[in-house]
C-alpha cells in the first residue's frame, strides 16, 4: 500500500487542538477550583513521551485558569511544535547547551542502540554511569550530552542568566520532570519556589519512592528492569537488594552527588543535599497506576494518575476510516516503535514487514524510515505519524504491536486492547511483564528474538485466543471506573497543594535516622534488658547455690 504520514493526509486531532479542547470545555463547566495560579512547567528535553505527560498537565491546569509557561530548551523546537500549544500556554526558550544537530545525533544513537537489545539490559546503563564500557564515539558524545557534569553545568549556567526574568513573571509553582533532578534543585535554590515532581513513565523499582521519603519493601518491590515479579524466591530477593544497592550508588551518589558539584559552582539557597531537595516537592505526580504496577506502600504525597494521555477515541480522516473500515471482520493490527527509534536496517524491516505480510488482517505501520521494506504486503499501511490513541479506540482495531511503552500501555488498557510487545529499552520488557500477568498480552524478551516466524506466531496467538481480549476489556473496565480521569487527579492534587501546603502529606519518615526507622534502637534497648535480667538471674542463682552449700 502506498506509504504516507498522518501530517500530510490530515488523520491527526493534534496535541494542540486537544489540549485547546480541554481548556474550553473545562472554563464552560461552572466547577470549584483554585484562585488563578502562576505555573511554570519544566520540560526534561530526553523525550517526547516526557513532553507530552508535561504539556497535558500544563494543558489541565491551564484549563482550570491557571496561566502556564513552559521553560523549554531551544534544542528541542526540532522536536516539538510549540505552535500547537500556544493558545493555551506560554513558552519560554532557553539555550539547553547543546546544538539541534548534536539533538538529533543522540537521538539517532539511542535507536540505534534501540535495536541491538543493548539498552533492554540494566548493565549496560550501569556499565555508561561508571565508564566501564569500551570507548565508542557516538555513545561517548551520548553520555556527554545528557549525564556528563559539564553538560549540566552548562544547562545550570544557561538557567542561570534567565533567572531574574523568570522571578519577575511571579511564579507561584514549578512543576518538574523528575527524570532531571536539576529542575527541583533550580526552583529551590534559583527560584525559591514550590516544586511538583512529575514521573513521566512509571515508579518501577525504588529510585523515586525513596526520593519522595516512601518505603519500598525489596521483599517483594521488584527494582528497576529486575524484570522480577512481587512473588521473589530467595535468590531473587538477594539479587534484587543487589540491585537496589546499585541503584542507590548511580543515581543517589554518582547522579545527585555530580549535581552537589555544580550547586557548589553556582552558589547554593541553602546546605540542602540534592537527596533533601528531592523529598522537599510539594507533591510526586506518578504516571502509574495499580493495575500496572504490583501493589506497594505509598505516602500521601504520591499521587497515582497512570495514563494521562488516555482520553476517547477522536474521529479518524476519511482516508483511514475507509481503510479501517474495508478490513471487515477481520480487522486491523497497529504497529508502532518507539519515537526513539528512527533508524531500521534493511534487514530488519524486511524481517518485520515479512510477518506481517502473512497477517490475515490490515496493518497500520509507524514507520519512521524513508526506505519502504522490500517485503511490504498489500495489507499494510505505512505512516510516519499515526493517530495512536484514536486508532486504538476504532471498533475495528483487533491487536497493537509495539516496544512497551508506558503511554501506549495505559492507552490500550482504556480502550481494551490486547497486546504484543517488542521491548528495545529501560523499563519496556518490565511494563510487558506487568501487562502479560493481567492475562492481555504476550511478549519476547527482547529485540534479537524477534523473527519472520516467532513475530507471525506471537501475533496470531494473541489475535486468535479471545481470553486476551476478554482479559484487556475487564481490565479496561477497572481503570475506567474511579470518577476522576488521570488528568483530573493530577491537577486537583497540584491545586490543593498550592492552595494548602503540602505539610500535611509528609510523613516523619525522612526524619529519621535508618537505626530508627528499623527500630534497631528499640531492638537494641530489649536485647540489653534480656541480658542485664539474664545476668542478674545467673547472679542471684549462683549467690543462692553458694549460701546452700
Amino acid at each position: 500500500m502506498k506509504a504516507m504520514t498522518g501530517r500530510q493526509s490530515g488523520y491527526a486531532s493534534p496535541w494542540g487542538q486537544r489540549l485547546l479542547l480541554v481548556a474550553m470545555v473545562m472554563s464552560c463547566i461552572n466547577m470549584p477550583c483554585a484562585d488563578s495560579k502562576n505555573i511554570l512547567v519544566v520540560d526534561s528535553m530526553f523525550a517526547m513521551s516526557h513532553y507530552q505527560t508535561l504539556s497535558l498537565i500544563g494543558g489541565e491546569l491551564a484549563g482550570k485558569g491557571h496561566n502556564v509557561t513552559v521553560l523549554i530548551g531551544e534544542c528541542m523546537l526540532t522536536h516539538v511544535d510549540t505552535t500547537r500549544h500556544r493558545d493555551i500556554l506560554h513558552f519560554e526558550i532557553y539555550d539547553c547547551g547543546i546544538t539541534a544537530e548534536e539533538r538529533t545525533a543522540i537521538k539517532t544513537i539511542f535507536g540505534k542502540l534501540s535495536l541491538t537489545g543493548e539498552l533492554s539490559s540494566f548493565t549496560w546503563y550501569a556499565k555508561m554511569w561508571l565508564g566501564l564500557l569500551p570507548y565508542d564515539p557516538e555513545i561517548s558524545a551520548f553520555r556527554k550530552h545528557i549525564f556528563d557534569n559539564k553538560a549540566s553545568d552548562k544547562r545550570y549556567a544557561e538557567l542561570k542568566d534567565i533567572k531574574e526574568r523568570l522571578i519577575a513573571m511571579n511564579f507561584d509553582l514549578v512543576v518538574c520532570d523528575t527524570f532531571t533532578p536539576w529542575c527541583a534543585v533550580y526552583a529551590h535554590d534559583m527560584l525559591s519556589l514550590p516544586y511538583v515532581n512529575v514521573v513521566s513513565s512509571t515508579f518501577l523499582g525504588t529510585r523515586y519512592t525513596r526520593w519522595a521519603n516512601s518505603p519500598s519493601p525489596l521483599s517483594y518491590v521488584p527494582e528497576f528492569m529486575t524484570h522480577y515479579t512481587d512473588s521473589m524466591p530467595f535468590l531473587q530477593r538477594v539479587k534484587n537488594f543487589l540491585m537496589h544497592c546499585l541503584s542507590l550508588l548511580i543515581y543517589d551518589y554518582i547522579s545527585l552527588k555530580n549535581l552537589d558539584v555544580i550547586r557548589d559552582t553556582w552558589g547554593n539557597r541553602s546546605s540542602l543535599s540534592n537527596r533533601e531537595i528531592m523529598a522537599g516537592a510539594s507533591l510526586y505526580v506518578v504516571n502509574q497506576d495499580f493495575l500496572f504496577e504490583y501493589p506497594r506502600p505509598l505516602q500521601p504525597n504520591i499521587v497515582l494518575c497512570g495514563g494521562v494521555s488516555t482520553r476517547e477515541a477522536q474521529p479518524l480522516s476519511q482516508e483511514l476510516e475507509a481503510f479501517m473500515q474495508g478490513s471487515g471482520d477481520e480487522g486491523v493490527l497497529v504497529f508502532s516503535f518507539s519515537t526513539l527509534v528512527n533508524h531500521m536496517d534493511d534487514k530488519m524491516a524486511d524481517m518485520i514487514a515479512g510477518a506481517l505480510a502473512r497477517l490475515p488482517f490490515r496493518v497500520i505501520w509507524k514507520y519512521m524510515v524513508e526506505r519502504q521494506p522490500a517485503t511490504l504486503g498489500n495489507n499494510t499501511l505505512l505512516s510516519k505519524w499515526i493517530p495512536q490513541n484514536d486508532l486504538l479506540g476504532h471498533n475495528q482495531t483487533k491487536l497493537f504491536v509495539y516496544h512497551g511503552g508506558a503511554n501506549g500501555a495505559y492507552e490500550a488498557i482504556y480502550h481494551g486492547v490486547p497486546l504484543v510487545g517488542i521491548p528495545l529499552f529501560a523499563d519496556q520488557l518490565d511494563n510487558m511483564i506487568r501487562l502479560r500477568s493481567r492475562g492481555m498480552a504476550e511478549h519476547f524478551g527482547g529485540i534479537l528474538e524477534v523473527t519472520t516466524d516467532t513475530l507471525y506466531e506471537k501475533i496470531m496467538k494473541v489475535a486468535t485466543n479471545p481470553s486476551y481480549k476478554k482479559n484487556a476489556e475487564r481490565t479496561s473496565a477497572i481503570y475506567r471506573s474511579p470518577p476522576l480521569r488521570p488528568l483530573e487527579r493530577a491537577a486537583f492534587w497540584i491545586e490543593h497543594v498550592m492552595t494548602h501546603g503540602h505539610e500535611h502529606l509528609q510523613s516523619n519518615r525522612g526524619n529519621m535516622t535508618w537505626v530508627q526507622l528499623n527500630l534497631l534502637d528499640i531492638a537494641g534497648a530489649l536485647i540489653a534488658v534480656c541480658l542485664v535480667l539474664a545476668f542478674s538471674l545467673r547472679w542471684w542463682c549462683t549467690s543462692i547455690s553458694k549460701e546452700l552449700s
